[in-house]
């Protein structure tokens, strides 16, 4: 028979469980590989179209309204282009499939990459409700909300 396991074995077991529970989250936030492909430098076509964008976001902050924004497959890709260069070695990929806008960004981490996905569909005012997915692990519709909307007004303070 073994003896009962002492307080030293249990704190070496507490110290497994936490290092494995850590381990297993890791494992299921990142991939091995990039879920958004390498891609190349925008061509002069796509700076031109993410120029307009940019514009009427500064007509919109200008004027203190909303203003509409129709972005079609060539906004995307050139919206997706100057993000990926301008934030290197980041990536990022926006597109619309079967009426579903998809937000996908890949990070490099260590030896591994975090992407993360996030979709929305339909029509809204404002942000858009969307699901948001870190690795293999979706988020709660509540804590996606919270961080996009946090994430807007960063975004609305720097300019």
């Amino acid at each position: 028979m073994s003896a009962p396991p002492t307080r030293g074995h249990r704190w070496h077991l507490a110290l497994a469980l936490i290092v494995g529970g850590v381990l297993a989250l890791a494992l299921l936030l990142t991939s091995s590989e990039p879920a958004v492909p390498d891609s190349r430098h925008a061509t002069a076509e796509q700076v031109a179209a993410a120029r307009a964008l940019v514009n009427q976001a500064r007509q919109s902050r200008a004027m203190g309204e909303p203003v509409e924004l129709t972005l079609a497959e060539a906004e995307l890709a050139a919206t997706s282009a100057m993000v990926t260069q301008g934030f290197a070695p980041n990536r990022f990929d926006a597109r619309v499939e079967d009426g579903v806008l998809t937000l996908t960004g890949s990070r490099p981490m260590l030896f591994r990459w975090i992407n993360i996905r996030a979709q929305a569909s339909g029509a809204s005012e404002g942000l858009p409700t969307f699901t948001v997915k870190i690795g293999a692990l979706p988020l709660p519709d509540w804590f996606s909300q919270w961080g996009l909307a946090l994430i807007q007004r960063r975004m609305a303070a720097q300019g």
